[in-house]
């Protein structure tokens, strides 16, 4: 590979302005129908859309995924359980400015209360560990800075990174991926199944001892792609 970029990349994002999550499964059984990467929609029910303008963070709370939206004079919370699904009657609240205040429930898996924008804001959910956020006075908007990424990552020749996948802060996959334009990717799970694709050809084993099974690759891949769509 003539340039290689490494990237570590955390799996504690969670989608709420659109109300969807992204699942991503790794199918180490190679045939004529199956690639490497299978990306399916995971439906997350909610009425709540942030604000325009609203800054968005998330953070994991023990097994939980949790976001953080601020804007409109309120702070709203979207929780996910470990899986995946909107995670309701929880006791939410939010410290803020000193204060606490109850947050009531706006949707699937979601939490908002009004209050003034403040430097920190604590969420807690009624069990399991509280998440606190640090707000900043002023956030740029993001939109020109992913429009770039997605350009710079279709336009490498190459890449490795590591990507982990975790349903709770101990248990997931740690998977190193290497791409290299324009159709030849090989993945390895720590401790599990690996693949390489080359072209129409791909060879996947379940785990390293295990021999190589070849199959073909359908649909030919086209790498690299953005993991973020």
């Amino acid at each position: 590979m003539s340039t290689t970029i490494k990237l570590a990349l955390g799996a504690a994002a969670v989608l709420v302005a659109g109300g969807v999550a992204a699942v991503v499964a790794i199918a180490w059984r190679g045939s004529s129908t199956s690639s490497p990467i299978a990306t399916n929609g995971l439906a997350v029910s909610s009425s709540y859309q942030p604000p325009r303008g609203a800054l968005v963070v998330a953070a994991e709370s023990g097994s939980r995924a949790v976001a953080l939206a601020v804007g409109g004079g309120r702070l709203t919370a979207s929780v996910l359980a470990p899986s995946g699904d909107p995670d309701n009657g929880l006791h939410v609240s939010f410290r803020a400015g000193g204060h606490v205040v109850e947050a009531k429930p706006c949707g699937a898996g979601c939490y908002t209360a009004a209050a003034t924008r403040s430097r920190a804001v604590e969420v807690e959910l009624g069990s399991g560990p509280p998440v606190t956020f640090r707000i900043p006075a002023r956030a740029r908007p993001a939109t020109a800075i992913v429009k770039r990424a997605t350009r710079v990552f279709r336009h490498l020749r190459s890449l490795v990174y590591v990507e982990s996948l975790r349903s709770t802060p101990t248990v997931g996959l740690l998977t190193t991926w290497s791409m290299q334009a324009p159709d030849r990717v090989a993945y390895r799970i720590k401790g599990g199944a690996s693949a390489v694709v080359v072209g129409n050809r791909r060879w996947d084993r379940p785990n390293s001892r295990a021999a190589w099974s070849k199959s073909p690759q359908v649909p030919k891949l086209s790498v690299p792609q953005p993991t973020w769509g």
